[in-house]
């Protein structure tokens, strides 16, 4: 069986453009849902999963981020001396057991590709990681985590790579990547925001992937391209399948929650709340 991924990398470097003004003070990843940042449910979802190294690629110093991850010596002290002993279980809990890496972003390129290309130092020859962009989350109905259901169905698969995929109303398809999916459950092309009545799918790419080795060989192909506008995984994804490389795609099999829009984040908090 294929070894399990450990690692994760997780863009955050956006600006955050869809929930300006708040994110011109606030890191978007930091947002709340309830009293957790957003960027939190999918590091718990990935530490669940058995994944102990995340590599966070950011823009500027990420000073919000690395503060939460990193120990309040005087608020544990403080909880300590109060006896608010819950309050410091939880405290101590958030990444527990976890490695984290902070990993800069240059502003001269853009899109989704770039993360992971910036991110591949920590990223072990031959080794298979997980990818995760920042902004939504997954909570599967009988509680257990996504990312782990993500990684079980790869390694019982013989596909090299795998991506989680998301169902949705057919009148929201035009919104998204449809994904066409062929024999064994095999990916075979990403379809992007197509009608209603073109659409191969009501299942979506939510980009959660799984990636095998060979794809930083296909990625360091594609960056060396000149190209006027973004660097997209997605590209590398479709490179990958018409070279016959399989991606098994995997159905999320719970709720959807996006943080990215006002809409979305006002959704998930209620849903939080609500479980």
């Amino acid at each position: 069986m294929k070894q399990r991924p450990t690692k994760a990398i997780i863009p955050v470097a956006g600006y955050g453009t869809r929930r300006l003004p708040i994110t011109k003070s606030i890191e978007k990843c930091m947002l709340p849902i309830l009293n957790r940042p957003l960027i939190d449910y999918i590091v718990e979802d990935c530490k669940a999963a058995g994944v102990t190294e995340i590599i966070f690629v950011v823009s500027g110093g990420a000073e919000q981020l690395k503060s939460y991850y990193q120990p309040h010596q005087e608020l544990e002290e403080y909880l300590k001396a109060n006896n608010k002993l819950d309050e410091l279980n939880e405290l101590s809990s958030i990444g527990e057991g976890m490695t984290f890496h902070y990993v800069e972003q240059p502003r001269d390129v853009y899109g989704t590709a770039v993360p992971v290309w910036v991110a591949r130092e920590h990223i072990s020859d031959g080794e298979s990681f997980v990818v995760l962009m920042e902004d939504d989350f997954i909570v599967r109905h009988d509680g257990t985590s996504s990312v782990a259901a993500l990684i079980d169905s790869w390694q019982q698969s013989d596909a090299e790579h795998a991506l989680l995929a998301v169902e949705v109303p057919l009148q929201d398809v035009s919104k998204y990547g449809v994904l066409l999916v062929g024999k064994d459950d095999s990916l075979d092309s990403i379809v992007e925001k197509p009608s209603v009545e073109t659409a191969p799918s009501t299942l979506i790419n939510v980009s959660k992937y799984i990636f095998g080795a060979s794809i930083l060989e296909n990625l360091a192909s594609y960056m060396e391209t000149e190209r006027n506008g973004e660097y997209m995984i997605t590209d590398v994804v479709s490179n990958s399948t018409e070279q016959g490389r399989r991606f098994a795609v995997v159905p999320a099999h719970g709720a959807y929650l996006d943080g990215g829009t006002v809409e979305g984040w006002l959704h998930a908090n209620s849903y939080i709340a609500n479980l």
